[in-house]
């Protein structure tokens, strides 16, 4: 359990190759150990590792800290590793729009290794600005049934419903960056990233973080992702990934949809990882699901640990009777039937504050 953060390094309660453990563990599955093996193309988005150096990792970290104002002014050689690493990821960047012809418009999403900066965009400027847009143009971009198909009863329930979808998808968005200062911008604001550099700067001897950059995908939809759970090397579970959101156009392809993860799994992502990295045979998997359906890719892995999210399952109710039920059979797809804000209003701390605020003031 870590107790503290001293300068640039965290302090645990256990011993230091206890916690050495922990940390293998928890990076177990960053994306530089396995996209490497995927196309890029055909069955994973381009994806280009910059590993980061001793220097770089401190100043990012000490940027962080400056952010949440644990750190005075960044010292003469912080800044000059920020200034390299602003160099690297604009290369890398000008690197994809002349390979992949993409526009000055298409943006990218920048992140670690081992996650991104997600917890920083849902109350984000950005993210309000882009959903207010989307509500004033009542976009069909977020995947949502609108709410006048429906009877008059649920009106409010499915318009709540078109606004949180609103909310997620701007939130996605708000992670799409244009340039290196706009991406060190993002990583900087981020707990999340704050921990993980801190996490890998306590064992200096074994740093192994890295900042991916990938071009943004301007298909993706909150209808298109989707997490799946595996245990000893077989799909035992398949969610959407946005479990809040009722979204239409999953209902409606359910089986298609589980129908094609299940086929990438068995005869891409399985084989590759069995072959590549045999010592995995537990983790949790992203896919993302074209819009017809017919083609799936591989986002991003992550650690099988009670802290990663499971979608619409639950580790203490599900992990015995789905995740690690022996039958070779056993097999479970969930998808939100209908929408749920009432519910989720009831209940205090499931959504996010500022967003509870907007939903409850939705009228019919």
């Amino acid at each position: 359990m870590v107790i503290e953060i001293d300068q640039d390094k965290l302090e645990f309660d256990e011993s230091y190759e206890e916690a050495k453990k922990i940390k293998e563990t928890y990076f177990g599955v960053n994306m530089d150990k396995f996209i490497k093996f995927f196309e890029e193309g055909n069955y994973t988005i381009p994806t280009e590792t910059i590993p980061l150096q001793l220097s770089e990792a401190r100043a990012l970290l000490h940027l962080c800290k400056q952010h949440h104002k644990k750190q005075p002014l960044l010292k003469e050689e912080d800044l000059h590793s920020i200034s390299q690493l602003k160099q690297k990821i604009d290369k890398v960047m000008q690197e994809f729009k002349q390979r992949l012809e993409l526009l000055d418009t298409n943006g990218f999403i920048v992140k670690l290794t081992s996650r991104s900066a997600k917890d920083i965009t849902p109350t984000h400027e950005r993210t309000m600005k882009i959903y207010s847009e989307l509500i004033e143009h009542d976009t069909n971009e977020i995947g949502t049934m609108k709410s006048e198909e429906n009877a008059d009863e649920k009106i409010r329930e499915f318009k709540r419903n078109d606004h949180l979808c609103a909310l997620y998808f701007a939130s996605l968005q708000c992670m799409r960056v244009f340039n290196a200062k706009e991406a060190l911008d993002l990583l900087s604001q981020s707990s999340r990233i704050e921990y993980d550099l801190s996490l890998d700067l306590t064992f200096e001897e074994d740093f192994s973080l890295g900042i991916i950059v990938r071009p943004w995908d301007v298909e993706m939809r909150l209808s298109s992702e989707f997490r799946g759970i595996i245990f000893q090397n077989e799909l035992k579970a398949l969610s959407q990934y946005f479990t809040q959101c009722y979204l239409e156009p999953v209902v409606r392809e359910q089986s298609k949809i589980e129908q094609a993860c299940r086929k990438f799994f068995q005869e891409v992502a399985k084989p590759i990882l069995s072959k590549e990295l045999p010592e995995m045979e537990n983790y949790i998997i992203d896919f993302s699901v074209s819009k017809d359906g017919n083609y799936v890719k591989l986002l991003e892995m992550n650690p099988y640990l009670t802290t990663t999210g499971v979608g619409l399952f639950d580790w203490d109710t599900d992990r015995e009777t789905i995740f690690e039920n022996p039958n070779p059979n056993s097999f479970e797809f969930r998808v939100l039937k209908e929408p749920i804000i009432s519910s989720q209003l009831l209940n205090k701390n499931k959504l996010v504050k500022e967003w509870e605020e907007i939903l409850k003031s939705v009228e019919k």
